[in-house]
């Protein structure tokens, strides 16, 4: 599996493709700091590394896997409020998906699921700020998500 953070490609596993942008299955976007006990929609908004990020994983969607679905999972760091967090990971995904369509991207093939402060990044003690789990997966798939898993939209 390969997955691409910002600018740094990570390679994990045994890739079985012919043409390495066809491996790529997940992308990253990474997020602004906020107050944790609030909601802030700087801490949502997609920079330009990220908005390139987005363009990346549209252009390998569309190319190579058009007959299939994108998965967006939004997370948040461990600080604050777990209904907040939530909160703030369903609007990160939302936006990421918004972007993906603006990109090219069906809009009825991508998903956004929010996890809060669940499925981190990197694992951290409850209170511990940790950047790289305010972030936005992109995971190219197969199969769409359960209906409970959605976020609603804002």
């Amino acid at each position: 599996m390969q997955f691409r953070l910002a600018s740094i490609t990570v390679v994990v596993g045994l890739v079985l493709f012919a043409d390495p942008a066809a491996a790529i299955r997940q992308f990253i976007v990474f997020f602004a700091a906020g107050d944790a006990e609030r909601l802030e929609e700087h801490t949502w908004a997609i920079g330009p590394e990220g908005d390139a990020v987005i363009a990346e994983a549209a252009e390998a969607f569309n190319a190579y896997h058009g007959g299939g679905t994108i998965i967006v999972v939004g997370r948040d760091q461990r600080v604050g409020a777990a209904d907040l967090a939530y909160q703030r990971s369903c609007k990160r995904a939302l936006a990421v998906k918004a972007a993906l369509v603006r990109h090219g991207v069906p809009e009825n093939a991508v998903f956004a699921i929010g996890r809060g402060f669940t499925e981190l990044f990197i694992e951290t003690a409850e209170g511990v700020k940790e950047p790289q789990n305010r972030n936005a997966s992109i995971d190219l798939a197969s199969n769409a998500p359960t209906p409970a898993e959605l976020c609603a939209p804002s």
